[in-house]
């Protein structure tokens, strides 16, 4: 005669399939935070300052109103929830004192927090002046400026 079968055996690998639902809500709540971080940090590159102005960048407050017309080979990169942000450009000799008069000299600037694979690790050793700008800091050298909000 065969013994009936218990409730234990009927669900040998309950825990098991417990286990796996676990491992899988855990992976997924990892995946979205930080799927949802990297959404935070946005790039965007332009070639000049229509561009620029075609996007709405500037109206969004991530590129200063300061980017001179004659700016070129723009990159910009923003965190959403922290503010920083990072824009190098290019410019024309004849803007450099139109930059200069938007800011005011700095001795003291504070670093980046973000990271970009096109801005310089090194920019205050660079040949730069240094001017502080509405929230940010920008350095200048001939036909290029270095533009962050820490």
């Amino acid at each position: 005669m065969e013994e009936p079968l218990s409730r234990c055996s009927l669900y040998p690998s309950l825990t098991a399939v417990n286990r796996t639902v676990h491992a899988v809500i855990v992976f997924m709540a990892i995946f979205c935070l930080v799927s949802c971080s990297l959404l935070e940090v946005q790039s965007s590159e332009y070639p000049d300052y229509q561009s620029v102005l075609a996007d709405g960048a500037i109206d969004r407050g991530w590129i200063p109103e300061f980017l001179p017309r004659s700016a070129a080979q723009i990159r910009e990169k923003h965190d959403l929830d922290s503010n920083a942000s990072l824009l190098v450009f290019s410019f024309e000799a004849g803007d450099h004192a139109e930059l200069k008069q938007a800011c005011s000299p700095a001795d003291n600037i504070e670093s980046p927090t973000l990271q970009a694979s096109w801005w310089p690790k090194d920019l205050p050793s660079h040949d730069l002046a240094f001017y502080r700008c509405l929230d940010g800091y920008l350095g200048l050298s001939i036909g290029t400026a270095y533009f962050w909000r820490p």
